[in-house]
C-alpha cells in the first residue's frame, strides 16, 4: 500500500533527525512496529463497518515540508477564521502544515503558572507529561493514534495549575496549506487542568483549495476533581482532505467535561471522542454537528465509558446530507458493573436532503449495573412537506425554505453555547454551508 511505504519512510527519516530526547525515540519505535503490524484498518473490522480507507491507503503521503508559505495569504486566512471571534480574549497559537507558527500566534497574558506551548518547544523540559501520555497510545489498538505517536511533529500543551480560571478562551488554529504532492501532518495536543481549574479551548481546522492532505490528530485530555473544560472543535478542512482526530478524556471526581464537535469540512472525515468517568459525580456533554454535501463521508465515533457511580454523560449529534454524501454515527455507553445511579442519555437525528444521501447510525448502551437512569434513541428523517408548504404558501421561495426548515434542524445543538463570539461564528458558518449548498443544486 502506499500510505504503508510512505509512512514507513517518513518515519524513518524522523528517526534520523537529530535532536529528539532519548526517552522519545523507543516510544515512537514501538508505535511504529505496532501500526504496521496491524496495518490500515477494513470495512471488517468492527469499528470501520462503514467507513472505507481505501482513498487513504492508496495515497503516498510526504511529511509536510518545512517551508514557509506566502505569510500574507496565511494572516490573510488566520484573519478570516478568527474574523468572527472579536471580543474573545485569551492566547492564539497557529499552527501551519502540522508546525508552530511564531509569526502568526498571539501568546497573550496569562495568570502565573498557566503553560500554552508548543508541544515541540517542551519535549526535552515537560517529559513527564509528554511521556505518559505517548506512552498511554503506544499501547493503544487504534491505528492512527499509533501512527500519530510514531510521526507527530507538533501540537499544543495546555497546562493549568490547580484553582485556575481562565477568562475568553485558548484558541489553536490548524492552517493547511497543501503543497504539490498529498502531505500528512500529525498533531499530538495535551491539555490537563489541575483541581477546581475552568477553562475553554476553541480548536479550528481550516484547509484551503481541493487538493489532498491528512490531518492526524490525537488529543489528550486530563480532569483533576472539580475542573471543567469546555471544548470546542470546528472542522473546515479543504475538500480533498482527509481528517482524523482522536480525543481521549480522562475526568476525575465533580469533573465536567463539555464538548461540541462541528464538521464541515473535507473528503473523508472521521472523529473519535472516548470519556473515560474514572470517579464518581463526574459529569461529560458531548454535542456535534455534521454537515456533508456531493460526496463526503463524515464519520463520528463516541464511546462514554461510567466507571464509577453518581456520574452523568449527556450526547447529542445531529446530521444534515446532502446530495450523495454519506454520514456515520457509532456512539456507545458503557455502564460497569457498581457504576450505579449512573444518568445517561444519548440521541443521533439526520436530515436527509436528497434521496442519495445516506446514514448509518448506530447508538449502543451496555448496561451491567441495575440502578441506572439511560436513554438513546436515534431518528433519520426528511423535510417536513407541510412545514415547507406552510412557508411557500406565505411567498418564501422553495430554496429559502429549505434553508430556513434546515438550519432550524441544525442550529439548536448550538444553543447551549455559552461565549457569543463562538456562537455567532458556528451559527455563520451553518449559514455559509446552507447557502453553497443551496448554490450547487441551482
Amino acid at each position: 500500500m502506499p500510505a504503508l511505504e510512505s509512512f514507513s519512510r517518513n518515519f524513518q527519516a524522523l528517526a534520523a533527525a537529530p535532536g529528539a530526547p532519548d526517552w522519545l525515540s523507543p516510544l515512537r519505535a514501538s508505535a511504529m512496529g505496532a501500526f504496521l503490524a496491524a496495518g490500515l484498518p477494513t470495512t471488517k473490522h468492527e469499528d470501520w463497518r462503514y467507513t472505507s480507507l481505501t482513498a487513504i491507503a492508496g495515497t503516498d503521503f510526504s511529511e509536510p515540508a518545512a517551508a514557509d508559505p506566502d505569510e500574507a495569504a496565511l494572516a490573510s486566512l488566520r484573519a478570516a477564521d478568527l474574523a468572527e471571534l472579536d471580543g474573545l480574549d485569551g492566547p492564539v497559537l497557529v499552527f501551519v502544515n502540522g508546525r508552530f507558527s511564531p509569526g502568526l500566534s498571539s501568546p497573550g497574558s496569562l495568570p502565573a503558572g498557566v503553560r500554552v506551548s508548543s508541544m515541540a518547544s517542551q519535549l526535552a523540559s515537560r517529559p513527564a507529561i509528554l511521556e505518559s501520555s505517548l506512552a498511554a497510545t503506544a499501547g493503544a489498538a487504534a491505528p492512527f493514534a499509533l501512527l500519530n505517536t510514531a510521526l507527530f511533529t507538533d501540537g499544543a500543551l495546555i497546562e493549568l495549575p490547580a484553582e485556575t480560571e481562565l477568562q475568553g478562551a485558548i484558541q489553536l488554529v490548524h492552517i493547511t496549506v497543501p503543497g504539490p504532492t498529498p502531505h500528512a501532518a500529525h498533531v499530538r495536543n495535551i491539555f490537563s487542568l489541575g483541581a477546581g481549574c475552568r477553562a475553554t479551548i476553541l480548536e479550528s481546522w481550516v484547509g484551503t483549495g481541493p487538493r489532498s492532505y491528512l490531518s492526524n490528530a490525537v488529543t489528550d485530555v486530563r480532569l483533576a476533581p472539580r475542573s471543567a473544560l469546555h471544548h470546542y472543535r470546528v472542522q473546515c478542512e479543504g475538500d480533498g482532505a482527509f481528517h482524523l482526530s482522536d480525543v481521549r478524556v480522562d475526568q476525575a471526581a465533580e469533573s465536567r467535561y463539555v464538548s461540541w464537535s462541528v464538521s464541515l469540512g473535507g473528503a473523508l472525515v472521521r472523529n473519535d471522542i472516548s470519556a473515560l468517568l474514572a470517579a464518581s459525580h463526574a459529569e461529560c456533554v458531548l454535542n456535534g454537528l455534521y454537515l456533508a454535501t456531493d460526496r463526503q463521508h463524515v464519520d463520528n465515533h463516541t464511546f462514554i465509558d461510567h466507571a464509577q457511580p453518581h456520574c452523568r454523560s449527556s450526547e447529542t449529534y445531529k446530521g444534515v446530507l446532502d446530495r450523495a454524501a454519506r454520514g456515520v454515527f457509532n456512539g456507545k455507553v458503557l455502564v460497569r458493573p457498581g457504576a450505579q445511579k449512573t444518568d445517561a442519555s444519548q440521541s443521533n437525528r439526520n436530515l436527509l436532503l436528497t434521496r442519495e444521501a445516506e446514514v448509518d447510525t448506530r447508538p449502543q448502551l451496555e448496561i451491567y449495573a441495575d440502578d441506572v437512569k439511560c436513554t438513546h434513541g436515534a431518528a433519520v428523517g426528511q423535510l417536513d412537506e407541510d412545514a415547507l408548504f406552510y412557508l411557500r404558501a406565505r411567498g418564501i421561495p422553495a430554496d429559502v425554505a429549505r434553508n430556513m426548515l434546515t438550519y432550524a434542524f441544525a442550529s439548536d445543538v448550538l444553543d447551549g453555547l455559552a461565549l457569543p463570539p463562538v456562537k455567532r461564528r458556528l451559527q455563520g458558518l451553518v449559514r455559509r454551508w446552507l447557502d453553497k449548498s443551496q448554490e450547487r443544486r441551482g
